[in-house]
């Protein structure tokens, strides 16, 4: 008796636990997205398992804390580890598996054969459900024909041939990032009045040092209307396989102060001794993934607005409009994308930064959605009260195959559904009498 009732309270934890592990790979594991539907397949095949081993003692309050059992613990992880909580995907993996949990009872109430084809059925459509959601949120518009030119200016190598050798033939590719904005991309080796005139808005990633009139046409462009995006690093961390010295290397910290002073702002030095990446979750729930990142600082007189304790500044500077990041290695393809051959794979992306930058590029509110995995720290906490959630609705499962089922259980059954139930015997009180 002992022995059966520790497995009883056993079984359920270990199953349960093993389908909320199993969904956290792909997703959290390797990108870091949260996604509620990615334990569906995982979930669905538990809660069969549980239906199964139930047998006929599988009634309604027993298939309430079965569906509780497998559809709680992934959701409070996903509200407790994520940026934000994708809401509809949440309703949908509880109400698919309330849908699954009511076709398991009528079944097995009928026959074990027809329960498992059922079962089979209800697993092939979970898994249809969740690879169809995954294929759905796979995909990002790059760029296409008549979309609105950008300038770029960028000492880093973001159009070179990463797959050609060291040399002249080293030209003419473009990095990821590029592939992926939702603009036509015009690489640009100088700032003047001819070059900015064709061009709809200004990227500047980490630049080489300007000439005072390339400063001067920059200020004036923006004056007259032009919107920049700058990123600005003080601790460059981008990996470039030439020495430091090398004039082709970018620079390792912003030569943009200046400018920067001329705009009423400060770009304070980052901390040598910070972390090699840290995930930042801006206000909005974006996240990016920045490395040797720092802040800036308002100037006296300055009109610009700063954001995310100084990360972002937003400048109206005339007629037109210049938004700073202190950092650029958060569009290094290290830190957003495992897959920088499909650039446009989103559910390869590792943070917000090709939403981010295409919003910053046309001054709108971020498109993401997605819902991210805070920190190691916030999986590790979630992990924690998931697993307690389980362990005490464990613990409740096996009250549900001795208390009754209704008040109006005719008497005789006493909640067990029949006599060979695990806590009932012919001498329980309710048999006749010897």
């Amino acid at each position: 008796m002992i022995l059966e009732r520790l497995r009883g309270l056993l079984l359920p934890f270990i199953v349960a636990s093993a389908g909320l592990f199993l969904g956290l790979a792909p997703g959290v594991l390797e990108t870091g997205q949260v996604r509620p539907l990615d334990w569906l397949l995982p979930a669905g095949a538990v809660l069969a398992l549980l239906c199964f081993t139930a047998r006929d003692r599988l009634k309604g309050r027993r298939m309430a804390v079965c569906w509780a059992l497998v559809a709680l613990p992934p959701l409070l992880l996903c509200v407790r580890a994520g940026t934000r909580m994708a809401w509809g995907e949440a309703l949908a993996f509880a109400g698919l598996l309330a849908l699954a949990a009511g076709m398991f009872r009528w079944t097995m109430a009928r026959s074990r054969r027809a329960a498992m084809v059922t079962a089979l059925l209800a697993l092939g459509v979970l898994g249809g459900v969740q690879a169809a959601a995954t294929l759905r949120g796979g995909g990002w518009r790059g760029a296409a024909p008549g979309d609105p030119a950008l300038g770029i200016m960028s000492a880093l190598p973001l159009f070179r041939d990463h797959g050609a050798e060291a040399g002249l033939l080293n030209v003419g590719g473009q990095a990821p990032l590029l592939r992926a904005l939702p603009f036509s991309s015009v690489p640009l080796d100088r700032l003047d009045a001819g070059a900015l005139e064709r061009v709809k808005s200004l990227l500047l990633i980490q630049p080489r040092l300007l000439r005072p009139e390339e400063l001067v046409a920059l200020d004036a462009w923006v004056r007259a209307g032009g919107h920049a995006v700058i990123l600005a690093d003080p601790l460059l961390r981008w990996p470039d396989p030439r020495p430091i010295g090398d004039p082709g290397r970018a620079p390792l910290t912003s030569l943009l102060d200046p400018l920067l002073t001329h705009w009423g702002l400060a770009l304070e030095p980052a901390h040598a001794d910070a972390g090699p990446v840290t995930r930042h979750v801006l206000d909005d729930g974006t996240l990016l993934q920045l490395a040797g990142a720092s802040q800036f600082t308002r100037l006296p007189g300055s009109s610009c607005m700063l954001a995310a304790r100084g990360l972002r500044a937003d400048c109206g500077i005339g007629r037109g409009r210049t938004i700073l990041v202190a950092d650029a290695d958060w569009v290094d393809d290290r830190l957003w994308t495992l897959d920088p051959a499909r650039p446009d794979h989103v559910r390869g992306w590792t943070s917000d930064a090709v939403p981010l930058l295409t919003a910053l590029l046309r001054a709108a509110p971020v498109t993401s959605g997605r819902s991210w995995l805070v920190s190691q720290e916030a999986l590790v906490a979630a992990l924690r009260w998931a697993l307690a959630l389980i362990l005490l609705l464990g613990l409740l499962l096996p009250r549900t195959a001795r208390n009754p089922n209704s008040t109006h259980d005719p008497p005789g059954s006493d909640g067990c559904g029949t006599a060979n139930d695990a806590g009932c015997s012919p001498d329980s009180g309710q048999g006749n009498p010897a």
